[in-house]
């Protein structure tokens, strides 16, 4: 081994022009490599280097251990650190068939490994040459290579590369030179194949360049001085400061709404009865009103602003907990319907009825029940005569041009005076102010109540003060006022129309204020049946009304001798538009067909279909519902016969949808279970019977369950409609004259018209079944022309 390392340091440093055959393996150490060794000698190479010939031969030949000692000592010097050596080594990569790569074309990366501090910068290798002859595991990126694949590698040392054949070796040179450039060639070999490997491991070469450390150009000196906190953090202030502005800029924002939300909280302001009104909680009570208002201990009664008398807030407080003054009024104006869809108020007293009102109110997107109603006025015109006569004419020119009307801020005077005069005409005002702007000049006319219902003081004044104020004959409104509740709770809506039918019922039997009859339950009663309705009138007084100035006479008794059919207002077309997912009944019936029942008297023997009076009006409703619900066809209907009771059996059990010429009773409208039935909703009436005052009146109505609101609201249009056709002289041929229906979808949107179009106007329907007969003979059965309007329901004793 020592032997060898000096004689290739000899070589080295020698200046020979010894070419290297090719690459030098392993294998040149058999016996053929011996044997030509040995003839070159014999030829008479000369030994210049004074080295016995014999020690290298023996060296060169020696046997496979020597061979295994020098790979050894090749592969433990893989694991030094080369990066010692101050020599640069060009690596050049070569495939088997390519053969040697002279250094002066060979890829310039090279591998630098200096001892001092350098900068390293990694090229991308070119091996594409190679890559086609490498084994399958290094091309993948295997880090390892197999031996058949290092020896297809090449060294150069800066020699001309010769080929050989047979083995002879070109030139002349010596033999001590050819051995010692053989194991040149050994040892090169071996450092060859140990950084080929490195560099197929690691698939990129690294140039390294020695950087020394007075190559650092010295820039000027400058002294540092300390920097502010605001400089330091500027970022962090910045954003600190946009975070403040844009809270400022929010909260200038929600304040009006925050406090428009509050002001929505605390609900109408409280009068008469000094409290606080409960907000309303998010999530509504499921339990049933009459629990809730019997827990609290006091009945909610909304008023509209300048109604002063709480009889009637008194008398329901006397049937639900049998003491007049269980209760707490609120005045509910403006928003009235809102206030009460939001529970801020159990009922409102004088609540207009419209059918809008009833289907769907426009503020609130919900129907509302109303009670029979118990009140009935007129909106008229007063003021200075000739401006009364401009507004009843709508004439706003010429001399009438100065005119200016004043009218409260209720849904059916703003509807009316803004319908027939632009908005610079009229001004909307509280209706106890319309007084003092009338007499100060600030209009010339003002709307106002004929029997001042809500505490207009106008008539009153001008009495008083014997003013020169004109009342106009020409009314531009017809009211009907009832109580009004929530249609979610029909038990509660039920015993709030029965309170008002008990003071009527008071007043036709001549029943007055009573203490000594008057109540006090022991126990609250939780079952509508144990209520005892009389409590309102022998608590509080019948239906007489003497705080009225100048009563309607619509709001009296009706003894026969007067019209009872009454269309009330329809209140145009504000409300939007329901979707048929409204009525469920709706849309199960209009995929089958109707199924109606029509009750007979206990005599009847003939033939339904064709049947004349009432039982032939009864099935003429019938069709006239198909014909709304089937898009004019009134075939789409099964017709069958029932008595009263047994009528209602089947509407409850749902055999058929709708009763025709049912009874408006009170053990009807109430859940009774000693006939094991549900309660039911009625429609308005159609026909009246001719009993006398005190007599149980015959009252006969369409009537539904209570379980389909929707559905109950489209029947009661049915009846309705008739009754505005005739009140509009729309007869059979005008049937296109009728509304459309907003409120029930695009399907239904002509079911008005489609009923009149079948059955035509209530007269028309009326003389089919009954004749030309003279008013008189028909009694109650003929429109209302201001007569009487109020009659009990049958049911209530005393």
């Amino acid at each position: 081994e020592d032997r060898l390392k000096r004689k290739v340091a000899a070589g080295e440093k020698g200046n020979t022009n010894s070419n290297l055959a090719d690459v030098v393996t392993p294998a040149t150490a058999d016996a053929a490599f011996e044997d030509r060794l040995k003839r070159k000698a014999a030829a008479g190479g000369e030994d210049k280097t004074n080295t016995n010939l014999s020690d290298v031969v023996a060296a060169a030949t020696s046997d496979a251990a020597f061979e295994d000692r020098l790979k050894r000592k090749a592969g433990g010097s893989a694991n030094k650190d080369i990066s010692t050596s101050t020599k640069k080594i060009g690596v050049v990569l070569a495939s088997k068939d390519e053969g040697m790569v002279p250094e002066n074309q060979a890829h310039p990366e090279e591998i630098a490994f200096p001892l001092n501090r350098a900068a390293v910068h990694f090229a991308e290798p070119r091996l594409e040459p190679i890559r086609e002859n490498l084994p399958s595991d290094v091309e993948s990126g295997s880090n390892k290579m197999e031996p058949n694949a290092v020896s297809d590698l090449a060294f150069d040392s800066n020699r001309q590369s010769v080929g050989t054949d047979g083995g002879d070796i070109q030139g002349g040179q010596n033999g001590q030179q050819s051995r010692s450039s053989a194991r040149h060639s050994i040892m090169s070999s071996a450092i060859s194949m140990i950084n080929a490997s490195v560099r197929v491991a690691t698939e990129y070469l690294a140039t390294a360049t020695l950087v020394e450390e007075n190559e650092v150009e010295l820039g000027e000196v400058v002294v540092a001085e300390r920097v502010g906190i605001f400089e330091r953090k500027w970022k962090a202030f910045a954003s600190f400061f946009c975070f403040v502005l844009v809270a400022i800029v929010g909260a200038l924002i929600m304040i009006p709404a925050l406090t428009k939300n509050k002001e929505e909280k605390m609900g109408p302001t409280p009068t008469d009865v000094p409290s606080m009104l409960p907000s309303s909680s998010p999530s509504f009570d499921p339990r049933p009103t009459l629990e809730i208002v019997q827990e609290r201990g006091h009945v909610r009664c909304g008023q509209r602003r300048g109604s002063n008398n709480p009889v009637m807030c008194r008398a329901v407080a006397s049937v639900l907990f049998g003491d007049p003054n269980r209760f707490k009024t609120f005045t509910v104006l403006p928003g009235e319907y809102q206030h009460l869809h939001k529970r801020s108020v159990d009922i409102i007293t004088a609540a207009r009825i419209t059918i809008e009102n009833d289907v769907r109110e426009s503020t609130t997107g919900s129907g509302f029940t109303f009670s029979s109603p118990y009140l009935h006025d007129n909106i008229v015109y007063a003021g200075h005569e000739f401006f009364v006569q401009c507004a009843e004419e709508r004439n706003r020119h010429g001399e009438c041009s100065s005119l200016m009307i004043c009218h409260a801020g209720c849904h059916c005077r703003i509807d009316v005076v803004q319908s027939r005069f632009p908005s610079s005409f009229t001004i909307t005002a509280p209706g106890n102010e319309l007084a003092e702007m009338l007499f100060n000049s600030t209009c010339n006319v003002v709307t106002t109540s004929k029997s001042n219902l809500f505490g207009e003081s106008v008539i009153k004044l001008s009495d008083e003060n014997n003013s020169n104020v004109f009342v106009g004959d020409n009314p531009i409104a017809d009211n009907s006022f009832g109580l009004v509740t929530r249609k979610d709770d029909k038990e509660f809506s039920d015993i709030i129309n029965w309170v008002v039918t008990a003071l009527i019922y008071g007043e036709e039997h001549g029943l007055k204020n009573d203490p000594s009859n008057c109540q006090n339950y022991t126990s609250l009663p939780v079952q509508t049946p144990d209520l005892n309705f009389m409590n309102a009138v022998y608590c509080v007084g019948n239906y007489g009304w003497k705080h009225l100035l100048n009563p309607d006479t619509r709001s009296q008794i009706n003894n026969g001798t007067s019209g009872m059919l009454y269309a009330i207002p329809f209140n145009g077309l504000s409300g939007a538009a329901a979707s048929n997912e409204d009525s469920d009944a709706l849309n199960v019936i209009k995929k089958r067909q109707l199924n109606c029942g029509v009750t007979i008297p206990d005599s009847f023997d003939g033939v339904i279909t064709s049947s004349k009076k009432l039982v032939g009006m009864s099935v003429d409703y019938c069709k006239a519902l198909a014909a709304a619900i089937f898009s004019g066809s009134p075939d789409q209907v099964n017709v069958t016969a029932f008595s009263q009771n047994d009528g209602f059996v089947a509407l409850n059990n749902g055999v058929i949808d709708v009763l025709a010429g049912a009874k408006v009773e009170k053990k009807y409208d109430f859940a009774n279970p000693s006939l094991n039935l549900e309660g039911f909703d009625f429609s308005s009436a159609y026909y009246y019977g001719n009993e006398t005052v005190g007599e149980d009146l015959s009252i006969f109505a369409l009537a539904t369950r209570e379980d389909d609101a929707g559905f109950s609201s489209f029947v009661n249009c049915i009846v309705w409609a008739t009754l505005h056709a005739q009140e509009k002289s729309i007869r059979r041929e005008e049937s296109m004259n009728m509304p459309l229906l907003p409120w029930f979808g695009q399907d239904f949107e002509w079911a008005l018209r489609d009923v009149i179009n079948h059955i035509g106007s209530y007269d028309q329907l009326y003389e089919k079944h009954f004749g030309l007969i003279s008013s008189e003979e028909r009694g109650r059965n003929r429109l209302n022309d201001g007569g009487p309007l109020v009659n009990s329901i049958p049911g209530l004793s005393h």
